[in-house]
């Protein structure tokens, strides 16, 4: 799994990781007592939401990359006993004491190459009838973005899996998942100006890129508008009660 992002310059850039959490939160049933998984929890900030809106609820956060860890630790301290932070690669079996009943993603899944072991790992985390809902990058997510920094020389080559909603599909199926709903939407963002922009790109979504960072404002000003051309790869799915 990719890290490289400083965790606290990303807990202040990443709005639109956010917004795009708070979106998959508010369509979440989340039982009394529910333990979740927030895989790729990354500063913290959808973590915190879960946190608040279901008070007797608690989370793992899970994340590869120390330097988020340590942000996200600094802004649920107040949640302290309800959250545990654990540093793991969501392509390997996630180290849980016992199954959980919720794995919650949010613009994560898109930085694991291996989506074949990623599945593995979520519904092995899970507890026959727990549910797993996810946002993250689909086919096509910030394409214009992306070739604007690929001629700028940022190296974005195989580093991202963006997956389509049928290939998904069938691979939560095969992973034993039941219940499957897959869907791919446009969402560009609008920055206010490019400068707004080359720093998102510069902190967030160009940050563990070879030379991502130094060259943003280069990408920025390459791209027609000040957008991210995000497109939002959605899915749903359960562990079945019977195996």
């Amino acid at each position: 799994m990719t890290t490289g992002w400083d965790g606290g310059a990303y807990d202040a850039a990443a709005g639109p990781q956010r917004d795009a959490g708070a979106r998959l939160v508010d369509r979440l049933e989340v039982a009394e007592g529910a333990v979740v998984v927030d895989a790729g929890c990354g500063s913290g900030r959808v973590t915190e939401l879960l946190l608040d809106r279901h008070p007797t609820a608690s989370v793992v956060g899970i994340d590869a990359s120390a330097s988020m860890l340590a942000a996200a630790a600094d802004r649920l301290a107040r949640h302290a006993g309800r959250v545990r932070l654990v540093e793991a690669d969501l392509a390997e079996p996630w180290p849980l004491s016992e199954p959980v009943d919720l794995v919650v993603s949010t613009n994560a899944f898109h930085w694991v190459r291996d989506h074949d072991r990623l599945f593995a790992a979520a519904f092995a985390a899970l507890r026959p009838g727990g549910r797993l809902g996810v946002v993250a990058g689909g086919t096509g997510s910030l394409a214009s973005v992306r070739a604007a920094a690929r001629r700028a020389g940022v190296g974005v080559e195989g580093r991202n899996h963006y997956a389509d909603a049928e290939t998904t599909t069938r691979r939560l199926e095969a992973a034993g998942f039941v219940d499957v709903v897959c869907t791919l939407e446009e969402e560009p963002v609008r920055f206010p100006s490019r400068a707004a922009l080359a720093e998102y790109l510069a902190d967030a979504a160009l940050a563990p890129y070879d030379r991502g960072a130094e060259r943003a404002a280069q990408v920025a000003a390459a791209l027609e508008e000040p957008v991210a051309d995000f497109v939002r790869l959605t899915l749903a799915a359960r562990r079945p009660i019977l195996a």
